[in-house]
């Protein structure tokens, strides 16, 4: 890890986004909306711009029939998962989770199916965390509260101790509406309250708080 700059606080638990801030798998996620807009017929930028940040279930409504949804996610998620297999993880991500992974209490809160979530970890080689909030996990995603909150709840803490991590704006969001700090992860990140990768996250453990330094703090 870098050596500290700013300090961002002191946290019971960390909550990590996935796609974008642990595993990169840009690629392998816009291939598969590509496939699925291709078999519709439908024009596969509205199809990817829609797909942003968004759940599967919530992206497939916007181009398919009530009736059609469940099974259109569900053939989507299919796509996914034979393409999991590409995942890399992202900058920072594989020692920072190893660190994190010793102290325990950290989550992964995400807009992908559960299943997804899991190949792509297990193929980036990032270890499972003790809390995964998915996809199914959630009545509303992202920028609602929801996912954030089960995530602090699962692991017994307040989501006002927590530090949360997304590479969206929508997820920012989303954190911060739970009552989290939020960090955006951003490769061209200039701002404060943002950092280009988990590689500018340095981490401390003492008495049950995690101490996060970062380049941008403010």
């Amino acid at each position: 890890m870098n050596m500290k700059t700013g300090l961002v606080g002191a946290f019971r638990a960390l909550l990590l986004d996935c796609d974008g801030v642990l595993v990169d798998s840009a690629v392998t996620a816009d291939l598969a909306w590509r496939l699925w807009a291709d078999e519709l017929g439908l024009s596969r930028d509205e199809v990817l711009t829609a797909a942003r940040g968004r759940r599967v279930v919530e992206a497939v409504r916007r181009f398919v029939d009530e009736d059609s949804v469940a099974l259109e996610a569900e053939r989507f998620e299919k796509l996914e998962l034979s393409l999991a297999d590409g995942t890399r993880a992202c900058l920072g991500a594989t020692s920072l989770t190893r660190e994190i992974a010793a102290y325990g209490c950290w989550a992964v809160v995400t807009s992908a199916h559960r299943s997804v979530a899991t190949a792509r970890l297990l193929a980036a080689g990032l270890p499972l965390p003790p809390v995964l909030i998915a996809a199914e996990d959630v009545s509303q995603g992202k920028p609602a509260p929801d996912g954030f909150k089960e995530a602090a709840a699962a692991l017994g803490v307040d989501a006002r101790e927590c530090l949360a991590f997304d590479d969206l704006e929508v997820g920012v969001a989303a954190a911060e509406a739970s009552g989290a700090k939020a960090l955006l992860v951003r490769v061209d990140a200039a701002a404060a309250g943002s950092i280009s990768s988990l590689a500018d996250v340095h981490m401390e453990f003492s008495d049950g708080f995690v101490r996060v330094w970062t380049p941008s703090a403010d």
